[in-house]
């Protein structure tokens, strides 16, 4: 299975959709914008469930986590193909931890693009990438208005965990994945940014017209806001949550009887 998924890595054999960098925190859960691949689990995705109620998440919910509770043989890939809007620099950004195991050199992460390797360790790299750390790579190279296969894929049978949240694409310095085309076509209702500070933006597609009801629930299921839209005019609606303590909060919109629900977090 090792050659098998490797090959995969490289060879981009996957079909998806293109466009920019889509769900780069993985908020939107497993099997929906991303391909996913464990041998173990069946998608690396994980959120407080895998744990028995721990979150490892550096952001939002969910996070990606190469390695397992029993020590099994794990292997894992998760991909898409998106367009790197052409320019001068980019880098792929994003907060990766190398934990445990037994400091094999089998244990293994690759990242690349179009089966190129931009970023490698192994279960020896512990000490240089503990939870979280931030990395930075320059891709510049491939910011040329293509479409690129983008893959990360690891294998482990030393106990090693490989954990990596919060992507982000940035070409020229400006931040490639917020909200894109992709997510708007495909989503009713997207929010973003997660995690807010100060604003969290609420952005209708075609499908939301006329007036919608907007309710803030936090983790307990208690409501802490409401809103109501009288009329959609203007695709996006901006609400202020600077009053909101720092967690995880669930928003229902309510439009002409239909429900739609989406998360966000809030870190201050």
């Amino acid at each position: 299975m090792k050659k098998t998924l490797l090959s995969i890595l490289a060879c981009g054999s996957i079909g998806m959709a293109s466009a920019q960098l889509v769900d780069p925190s993985f908020e939107s859960g497993p099997g929906a914008y991303w391909t996913e691949f464990s041998a173990v689990y069946g998608t690396p995705l994980c959120d407080a469930a895998c744990l028995g109620g721990q979150t490892l998440a550096y952001d939002g919910v969910w996070y990606y986590w190469g390695g397992t509770t029993a020590g099994d043989l794990e292997e894992t890939l998760m991909a898409q193909q998106m367009t790197i809007p052409a320019g001068n620099s980019a880098t792929i950004e994003f907060q990766f931890g190398n934990v445990g195991g037994d400091g094999s050199t089998d244990d293994t992460f690759i990242m690349s693009i179009d089966g190129n390797p931009i970023f490698s360790v192994t279960g020896a790299d512990t000490a240089a990438y503990p939870l979280y750390t931030p990395v930075t790579i320059d891709i510049s190279q491939y910011a040329n208005g293509g479409v690129h296969y983008f893959a990360f894929a690891s294998y482990q049978n030393g106990g090693t965990n490989f954990l990596l949240d919060a992507l982000n694409l940035t070409v020229n310095g400006q931040s490639q994945t917020n909200i894109n085309d992709m997510v708007n076509r495909e989503k009713e209702v997207v929010v973003y940014p997660s995690p807010a500070n100060d604003n969290i933006n609420v952005q209708f597609n075609q499908a939301v017209s006329g007036s919608a009801t907007i309710s803030i629930f936090d983790a307990t299921g208690s409501l802490v806001n409401r809103d109501q839209v009288n009329q959609i005019t203007s695709k996006t609606f901006t609400l202020d949550v600077t009053q909101l303590p720092n967690g995880v909060y669930f928003m229902n919109v309510d439009n002409n009887g239909s429900q739609f629900q989406q998360r966000f977090v809030v870190a201050h």
